[in-house]
């Protein structure tokens, strides 16, 4: 019987792999599951790209097209398939895969002349990625064409592209932000909707986060991040403060970084959005939940 998406969606990150990796399953199902894998980080990007040369052409019609664009005129019809397929992505588990399938092929693209709006589908998956460096050059090549007159709705994904970019690299972004003559911010941070938990254990967790903080405990700090992150991953609001707050006092500002950059992106997304608006309260001047920005600056 086929693995609905339901289920996989509620699955150990170890059962998602196993399901991606089992010969007996149908593609559809194993790539479908190995999608998943690589957002949760148990699945690596060539292992994906490994599965998804080995499907058949019906399991992945996109994949396979883009994989035969290889001579030199088929350049700007495969840069904009790639774009098409991170544009396709429905959430952040989603962008993430697509990054790493295509990120030989967006990084042979640096330096191609394309679109503007491919060229931030491209630094959009280097973000997920975790690449300043790549996300930077392609946001930079496309800071012209929002510099010479964009639409708004154009400049504000601009620039909530840069505020990403500043949270990886600060000069990155002010560079970028100078270059498109735009005011760009990092994004706030953003916290789970759903409430916390009440238990004993996550009392137990954030008192020992904040008593191993207190001590500049850092490898007690780093545990209490660790066994604060499944009730985090479940969308426990306490938990995931508890968990970056155990990480930053233990000095791996890397991934305090990576999980703002992953929520912050998380958030473009409609349903992501929309949980957000649910769990938490709103300005009235705010719609959808969104945070109310300025315009963006312009030359005058």
């Amino acid at each position: 019987m086929p693995i609905s998406a339901g289920l996989l969606a509620n699955a150990d990150g170890g059962v998602v792999a196993a399901v991606a990796r089992d010969p007996s399953g149908d593609w559809p199902t194993r790539l479908a599951a190995a999608r998943l894998a690589a957002g949760m980080g148990v699945l690596g990007g060539a292992e994906l790209k490994s599965l998804y040369a080995a499907a058949p052409t019906e399991a992945a019609p996109a994949f396979k097209s883009i994989a035969l664009m290889v001579a030199p005129e088929f350049i700007r019809d495969k840069a904009a398939r790639i774009a098409a397929e991170i544009a396709a992505a429905a959430d952040f588990e989603g962008l993430y895969a697509a990054s790493l399938l295509y990120a030989d092929d967006i990084r042979a693209l640096e330096g191609a002349v394309v679109p503007a709006q491919e060229a931030r589908a491209f630094a959009l998956a280097r973000l997920a990625a975790g690449d300043a460096i790549g996300a930077e050059r392609w946001l930079t090549a496309s800071a012209p064409a929002m510099r010479e007159g964009a639409n708004d709705a154009d400049l504000m994904r601009f620039i909530d592209l840069v505020g990403i970019l500043s949270v990886l690299d600060s000069s990155g972004g002010e560079r970028v932000a100078a270059l498109a003559n735009v005011a760009a911010a990092k994004p706030p941070v953003i916290l789970p909707p759903a409430p916390s938990a009440t238990d004993r254990n996550l009392a137990q967790l954030v008192g020992a986060a904040i008593g191993a903080a207190r001590e500049g405990a850092r490898g007690a700090s780093a545990l209490a991040a660790i066994a604060a992150s499944d009730a985090a991953a479940r969308g426990d609001a306490v938990a995931y403060a508890a968990m970056i707050e155990s990480f930053a006092a233990a000095g791996l500002s890397d991934i305090v970084r990576r999980q703002h950059v992953e929520r912050a992106i998380a958030a473009i997304y409609p349903e992501a959005r929309a949980a957000v608006a649910a769990g938490a309260a709103t300005p009235a001047s705010a719609p959808d939940g969104m945070v109310p920005r300025l315009k963006p600056k312009r030359e005058t």
